[in-house]
């Protein structure tokens, strides 16, 4: 929508380019958006169809990038790519390399990885929490006066 904004942060972004049969678009750009549009602590790799088009500038119009430091521009290692296994290498340029603010930190409180695998909201063993978790609930009657007895049933689990 013009006139909004977006934050663009912490995100491998990878392989996306327009091929029009065989010759590649150039001057496009990954990333164009009006002004106050923020992209920083994402990996920007392979983003044409050739590797030896991949240039920094992917990015255009409003779009406020302060710091290269915080665009990594080369391969962001995955642990088996040929095989669609995402999770980073242990020598991934995006190890420790997301937003330093304490609102993206991993669950052990250290820096956040860029990508799918990082920062507080990713959960390791595919549980939100340790407490018992509702399946069902009914509760009858659905209107209860004041002074009224209402009755609800439940079935759960917990987590093991």
């Amino acid at each position: 929508k013009s006139g909004s904004h977006a934050t663009i942060i912490g995100n491998v972004i990878w392989g996306c380019y327009v091929d029009a049969h065989g010759s590649v678009i150039r001057g496009d750009r990954l990333v164009y958006a009006d002004a106050g549009t923020v992209l920083r602590y994402n990996v920007l790799w392979k983003n044409t169809s050739e590797d030896r088009y991949v240039n920094p500038a992917l990015v255009g119009g409003g779009v406020i990038s302060t710091d290269n430091v915080s665009l990594i521009h080369t391969h962001p290692k995955f642990t088996d790519l040929a095989n669609g296994d995402y999770p980073l290498a242990s020598d991934s340029p995006a190890i420790n390399a997301g937003p330093p603010d304490a609102q993206y930190k991993d669950r052990d409180g250290t820096r956040n990885d860029i990508g799918m695998y990082g920062g507080h909201s990713f959960i390791p063993d595919g549980r939100t929490t340790k407490k018992p978790i509702v399946l069902s609930i009914d509760a009858s009657p659905i209107a209860v006066p004041t002074g009224g007895i209402i009755t609800i049933e439940s079935t759960g689990a917990v987590p093991k």
